[in-house]
C-alpha cells in the first residue's frame, strides 16, 4: 500500500488522530526501528554469536518490542523543532536494550558485576603481565570470590576475555561496549594533564606518591590533580550520556 509523504501523514494525524493514520505512521518508521534494533545487535555481539534460529527469534523479539514501543511513541509526539527520529531513538533503543536484558542469562546487578571483573582483569593483566588469579580479582573489585565466580559462571580461570561477553551475554557486552565508549569519549575530552594524571593512577596503577615522585611535586598537588581530573571527568561522562556520542564511537 503507497502512503502519502511521512509529513502529511504527521498533519493528518495532529488534525485528527485515527488508527489507520498511525498504523501509517507505524509502517514508515518499521525500517527505521529495524535499523535500531540491527545497530544494538552489532555492537552487542549476539549477530555473530547466536545460532541461525535462535538468532532469528531473538531479532523477532528485539523488533517486536521496538515495534510496541513505536506505536506509543507515535502517540506521544508533539510538533516541534526535533524531528521524529531525533525524538524517539533513545526510547527505542532503550526498549530493545531493556528486551535484550530480558532474554539474558545476567541480572543488572550481575552484569555490573561481570563489568567490574572485566575491567580489573585488564587491569591486572597489563600491570601482572599474566592473567590474575579469582582472589586477585576479587580483592581488585572488593567481590567476594563467590561474586567474582557467579559474575563468569563459564571462564577458564586462567583465560578471561571478551568471549564470554559475546557467546554468553549480549547483553553484558553491549553495555560494556557502550560503557568503554562512553569512558573513551569523556576522557579525549580533558585536558592532556588530566588524561596523564588518571592514566598514571588508573591504567598503570601508580599510587599519588610515585606519580609525584616522578613529576618532582608534592603529593598534595597530585592529590588537588586527580580530584580535578575526576571531577571534569564527571562532568564530561554526563555530557556524554546526554548527546549520545559515545554509541556513535561504539
Amino acid at each position: 500500500m503507497v502512503h502519502p509523504p511521512v509529513e502529511s501523514l504527521w498533519a493528518a494525524w495532529f488534525a485528527d488522530p485515527s488508527r489507520v493514520t498511525r498504523n501509517a505512521l507505524v509502517e514508515h518508521y518499521t525500517p527505521f526501528v529495524r535499523r535500531v534494533v540491527a545497530s544494538v545487535l552489532r555492537r552487542s555481539g549476539a549477530e555473530t554469536a547466536r545460532r541461525e534460529d535462535h538468532h532469528r527469534v531473538l531479532v523477532e523479539d528485539l523488533e517486536s518490542a521496538a515495534l510496541e514501543e513505536l506505536f506509543g511513541l507515535v502517540d506521544r509526539f508533539e510538533p516541534g523543532p526535533a524531528t521524529f527520529e531525533s525524538f524517539a531513538y533513545p526510547r527505542l533503543l532503550g526498549a530493545v536494550k531493556d528486551e535484550l536484558r530480558r532474554g539474558s542469562r545476567y541480572t543488572r546487578g550481575e552484569t555490573g558485576a561481570y563489568m567490574a571483573v572485566q575491567e580489573a582483569h585488564g587491569r591486572l593483566a597489563q600491570r601482572l603481565g599474566r592473567q590474575p588469579s579469582v582472589d586477585e580479582l576479587a580483592a581488585a573489585t572488593g567481590l567476594s570470590v563467590r561474586a567474582v565466580e557467579a559474575a563468569l559462571p563459564e571462564f577458564d580461570r586462567g583465560e578471561i576475555g571478551d568471549s564470554h561477553a559475546v557467546a554468553g551475554d549480549p547483553a553484558a557486552h553491549l553495555e560494556m561496549v557502550e560503557m568503554r565508549a562512553m569512558v573513551d569519549t569523556a576522557m579525549r575530552a580533558l585536558s592532556e594533564r588530566h588524561q596523564m594524571v588518571l592514566g598514571a593512577l588508573w591504567v598503570m596503577d601508580l599510587t599519588q606518591t610515585d606519580l609525584a615522585e616522578f613529576l618532582g611535586c608534592s603529593v598534595a598537588l597530585i592529590s588537588e590533580e586527580r580530584n580535578a581530573a575526576v571531577a571534569a571527568l564527571r562532568r564530561e561522562l554526563r555530557r556524554v550520556a546526554v548527546s549520545g556520542r559515545h554509541l556513535v564511537a561504539a
